[in-house]
Parts: C-alpha cells; structure tokens; sequence
C-alpha cells in the first residue's frame, strides 16, 4: 500500500474558492513553467489541469476502498479525496458525488430551510458539495490510474564505505551497541527453512554454536559460540547473518565459521583455529576477521580465512587478520591472513575487493592459491582489487631480510597472472606504493 502523504488544500467557502482559482490564474501566469496540478511542461491548459485533478481524485478514492476505517492511513485518503475535489470545483468541474440528491455537475445551494431538520442526523445535502461522505468515494472506472511512483526506492544493498582505518571496522561491526539480547531458547540446529533469530544470546543455550541445516536463514544482532553450514548434506543450507558476534572460542581444530553458504555482513568473528573456513559460496561484507586461537602445545597452522578447496568467494570491505604469533614452540602459528590452498579441490572464483589485510605473524599476508606442490595447484579467476595491505613488520618475528612487508616473507604469494579470469589491480600498501603480485 502507498503511503498517503497529507496535501490539504481545503477552501472553506465560495469566496474562498475564488481566491484560490485567481491564485492559481496567477502563479500559472508568473510562473510559466510549473502545473499545480500535476500537469507536464509550462502552459497547462485549463482541461489537462481539471484531467490531472480527476485522476488524482480517482487514485485517492481508490485508496479510500483499500484502507481500513478507522485509521490514519484511512483519514488521510479521505482528507486528500475532499481536497482534490475542492481543486475541481476550484476549476469549475466539480465531479458529482455517488450517490448524490442533485444529478448536475455543477454544485448550486439548496434554498434556506425554514424548517430544520428534527434531528442532527439529516441527510441534507451541503451547500458546496466538497464533502462527498467517505461510503460514496469509489472510483468513477474500473481502470482507476496507480498511484505514480516516480522515485522508487532501492533493493540494493548501498556501496560499502571506503574506509580503511582499521578503527571503522572495531566501531561498526558485531552487535550494535543500542541491542537488547533476550536469552535463546530456541533449538541449536535449524531445520526451518527461511528461519529468523533475531535480539538474542545463544551461547548458553547453543555452547557449541549453532548448526544450520535449512534454506534461507537470517541471524540477527545476537551472539554465537561458532556458526556452522554443513558442505555434506543436500539440499544446501544457507544462512545470512547480520551485525552478529561469532566466537570461536580456544578451539586448535574447529574454525569460529565454516563451511558454506555463508553470507556475513558487519560481523565480528573471532576466536577458533580459523576465522572462516570455506568450501564454497561464502560472502562476506563489513566484516572484521582476528584474534584466532592456538595453544603453545599445537603445531596446527591458523588463518583468518581459509579454503582447502572450492568456488565462489566474495569478500569485500573486511578487515582481515591472523594475528597470533608467527611460530610457538610445537611450531604451530598463522600461514596468513587469506588462504587459498588447492588441498581437495580447485581455487576458482574468488574475488577480494576493498579489504584491509594486517600485519601478520605468518609467511604471507595472503595465499593466491596456485600451488605446484598441491593436489589441485591450477586456479582460475582470483581477483584482487582496490586492497590495503599493512606495511608494517610482525613485532613479534620480524620479517626475512627484503622481504617488502605485512608478513614474514611478504603480502603474496601464489598468484598466477596467467590464469584466466585472474585481476591483480590497484592494490597498495597503507603507507603507499603499490603491491605486486609475484
């Protein structure tokens, strides 16, 4: 339903009316160019003015026979039918209400009643017949106009800001700060397709997190232990979760999200042996990727997102960061920020745009995925555009002698510039310089 927008015009008697009529005359004639009554171009005639008004007056009446008595949305359409008639009458084209006790056009004043009606409920007819009573505003055609919407608003999801100040993303992720959680009592995995959680704390309901096994999921400003979509059942499951916190928690072995179908937007995840790990159709947008776990016992490797295998990836605008240190005792640390190993099945379609990759305490900031030395070593269509990388060393490693920066050897590896489909452009340090891909 559209929404009824108040544009009373009201005159409140026959000279009233006049006035406005001259008024009109005048600014038409000063102006030139604008039709008060919806008309196109300068120099609307009188007949295209008195038509726009007719069909202003059906659509309102229309609106009138659609909205329920008794609300504001109602009386609105109501006020807007009895201006719109005024404007006719204005014009000279009062339209004749239905049903009506005078069959003219033309409105003229009863003769003054010398005996009045016993009752205050007389059903009199008024003097200026501005007033139609709202059960007699059907539309005059069954081909009533729709209501015009020159301007409709978008669907799409607006541009991401360009921000690469990793303070955006501390201030604009996770849960936002006006939410009010109600503890879940829900159930942990979710078969309902086209489920909705929304305002809630799962973690002590859900300690492992929740598990997706539906269609069309939504997930809404709440926090989770882990969230999991399984690669392993048919159909697909998919999940979209929203200014959500996912915490990993102290896992070696578990990632804080996996595995597909998984759409994040101004999410904070944190926590687990990775930050995402994806097989395949994973998206992410405005979200913040960091602070991965790893005990000093466990020679596993960490990364903010990973891939062993698997197409279509989209990240755009994160911030992304494996930041435990580079090496522990048992030899376990980050490989990098974003990972992409060709281990069980072929890199393709991958695209990161806009992220921030910080300094990381592994070999590279990013993996590209061509791997001689894997089961899968050839890729196809990786692109990396419009990316920041952090320049500055691991304080906690250093780096290799010349290595360029972000990481103990340097920002990437593993990109194959003859690959088809594979973009390497426009992608710099923070302090400057662009970054090469070899």
């Amino acid at each position: 339903m559209h929404e009824i927008r108040s544009h009373r015009r009201t005159p409140k008697s026959t000279s009233r009316r006049r006035a406005v009529a001259a008024l009109i005359v005048a600014l038409a004639v000063t102006v030139g160019a604008i039709s008060l009554f919806g008309g196109s171009g300068a120099g609307a005639s009188q007949s295209t003015q008195i038509q726009n008004a007719q069909d202003m007056l059906a659509n309102r009446q229309t609106l009138v026979a659609k909205t329920a008595t008794n609300t504001a949305q109602h009386t609105r359409a109501v006020n807007c039918v009895k201006d719109e008639t005024a404007i006719l009458c204005a014009l000279g084209a009062c339209p004749s209400p239905s049903p009506s006790p005078s069959p003219s056009g033309t409105p003229s004043p009863s003769p003054t009643p010398t005996t009045p009606s016993p009752t205050p409920t007389s059903a009199s007819p008024s003097p200026t017949v501005t007033t139609p009573p709202p059960t007699t505003t059907v539309p005059p055609t069954t081909t009533t106009p729709p209501s015009p919407s020159p301007t409709p608003s978008p669907t799409d999801t607006p541009p991401p800001p360009t921000s690469m100040d990793p303070a955006w993303w501390e201030a604009n992720t996770g849960v936002p700060p006006f939410a009010i959680l109600a503890a879940y009592t829900g159930p942990c995995t979710i078969t309902t397709a086209n489920a909705v959680i929304a305002d809630v704390d799962t973690r002590t309901k859900c300690p492992n997190g929740l598990t997706i096994r539906a269609q069309g999921v939504l997930i809404q400003r709440s926090m989770l232990r882990n969230m999991v979509s399984p690669d392993d059942i048919s159909p697909l499951p998919t999940v979209r979760a929203e200014q959500v916190d996912i915490d990993g928690g102290q896992s070696s072995s578990f990632p804080a999200v996996a595995y597909q179908g998984v759409t994040l937007v101004k999410a904070n995840v944190h926590g687990g042996q990775h930050s995402l790990q994806c097989s395949g159709n994973c998206t992410a947008i405005d979200s913040w990727f960091h602070d991965t776990w790893l005990p000093d016992s466990s020679a596993a490797h960490e990364n903010g997102i990973i891939s062993n295998g698997g197409s279509g990836g989209l990240f755009r605008h994160n911030r992304i960061q494996c930041d435990h240190p580079g090496g522990n005792p048992s030899g376990g640390g980050c490989s990098g920020d974003a990972s992409l190993f060709g281990d069980f099945g072929v890199i393709s379609n991958w695209t990161f745009d806009q992220n921030l990759f910080m300094t990381t305490g592994g070999s590279y900031c990013t993996y590209a995925g061509h791997n001689p030395g894997k089961a899968f070593p050839n890729v196809d269509h990786i692109v990396y555009t419009n990316n920041v990388f952090e320049k500055a060393y691991p304080t906690n490693n250093g780096h290799q002698p010349g290595s360029p920066g972000c990481a103990y050897y340097g920002p990437v590896t593993g990109f194959d510039t003859s690959a088809p489909g594979n973009i390497w452009t426009a992608n710099v340090f923070d302090t400057g310089g662009a970054v090469s891909p070899a």
